[in-house]
């Protein structure tokens, strides 16, 4: 029954209106109602074909109803309307003035995480809209960093004594299709990990096109090396960040270069480079052997935040894939837990989709989700929204 309704149309629609790519991990399985022909579509189009993720063999690994795809990018678009109290960017003026940023990664506060927050939201914004905010937060400049093969968006924010690089997280249709892109790909020292992201962040074609080539290029242009290094993002661009993160600290231990033939264990533990990593909403990003490597340099320096019930980090199964840092658990009231356990999260994947689900916890998960700045806002400032205000059309409270 539970999986009947799954795959209806009615029930791809409230996905697609309420979500993002959060959802759509879980649910492409679901919805999935149509085949392509993978050549005859990459004859047609050479860019990411919408409805269709295949492997480098050709091979269909994910599809998902071209309609619901469409619908998708459309509700990710009704999701940034913001409420009265809010501006343009979906965020609360009012609790800016309350954020602080810290380099100490070890002591997050509510002040500390929401400054991350909210360089994360605003990744996904115009120049011109980020500019606004440079200000008020206490940057120098934000350079917009854009590739438009993968429509991947960043933001390189120069504080003067510190850089931070932020990833938009999923806002189109081509952001869903690499989110459903779970099958494994080679990264740094031999380890696996999701080729949507590692596609997001390489680009199309050689590992040195793409947004990683700009965001190196660009780091180089603020002082980096000289500079330390912070890296954040929501969802998506959480991923995204993991994998800029590791790339870092490795180039500074080994150079340039994937050494795929040597092992974790000739690093060494921490980086002078990449200062913190902070992350929100982040589905898991590789396999086993990439967290022991990325946990063997930047454990200690990696925050990975998770609002309430939000199921996105649920996604991914950890029979496959597993997360890295240390787990930052925000409570429904706001109130943070450091090096909170996962023991209470099931194994992910579909399994634990449908067992939501058929505790009607679901709608909640998809809201928590999408509420992290929304939260954090609330907590330091009462006018904010304490979630997403359109959460309310759903009954989400």
């Amino acid at each position: 029954m539970i999986q009947q309704f799954v795959r209806s149309r009615a029930f791809c629609n409230v996905v697609t209106r309420a979500l993002g790519g959060c959802l759509v991990l879980a649910a492409a399985s679901g919805c999935a109602n149509r085949r392509y022909n993978d050549s005859a579509t990459r004859a047609n189009d050479p860019s990411p074909a919408v409805g269709a993720v295949v492997n480098k063999d050709g091979d269909v690994q994910r599809v998902i109803d071209e309609n619901a795809t469409n619908m998708l990018a459309e509700a990710l678009r009704t999701i940034e309307q913001r409420g009265e109290e809010m501006d343009e960017t979906g965020l609360c003026p009012s609790a800016a003035p309350k954020l602080r940023f810290s380099a100490d990664i070890n002591n997050p506060t509510i002040e500390s995480l929401g400054y991350f927050m909210y360089l994360s939201k605003l990744s996904s914004k115009a120049p011109e809209v980020v500019g606004k905010w440079v200000g008020r937060l206490g940057l120098k400049n934000a350079d917009y960093i854009f590739d438009a093969t993968t429509d991947t968006h960043a933001y390189i924010f120069d504080r003067g004594s510190e850089l931070i690089v932020s990833f938009a997280g999923t806002k189109s249709a081509a952001n869903v299709l690499t989110d459903i892109d779970l099958v494994f790909d080679s990264a740094l020292l031999g380890a696996r990990v999701h080729k949507g992201f590692l596609r997001a962040y390489r680009g199309q074609g050689s590992r040195f096109k793409g947004i990683r080539s700009k965001i190196m290029a660009g780091l180089k242009a603020h002082g980096y090396p000289g500079k330390k290094v912070f890296v954040t993002g929501h969802s998506l661009g959480g991923g995204l960040a993991s994998l800029l993160a590791a790339e870092l600290a490795v180039i500074e231990q080994l150079g340039e270069g994937l050494h795929e033939g040597v092992s974790c264990d000739a690093l060494k533990e921490g980086s002078n480079h990449v200062a913190g990593v902070v992350t929100f909403g982040s589905t898991r990003v590789g396999n086993q052997d990439f967290a022991n490597c990325y946990n063997r340099i930047l454990k200690n320096s990696t925050l990975r935040v998770v609002n309430d019930v939000d199921l996105l980090p649920l996604m991914a199964s950890r029979a496959f894939y597993q997360h890295t840092g240390r787990r930052v658990w925000l409570d429904r009231d706001g109130v943070l837990t450091f090096n909170a356990s996962e023991s209470e999260e099931p194994s992910g994947g579909f399994e634990a989709f449908i067992s939501h689900v058929s505790k009607g916890k679901f709608l909640r998960n998809v809201f928590d989700h999408v509420s992290y700045s929304h939260k954090l806002a609330y907590v330091l400032d009462k006018t904010c929204p304490k979630i997403n205000p359109l959460a309310e059309k759903f009954g989400v409270k």
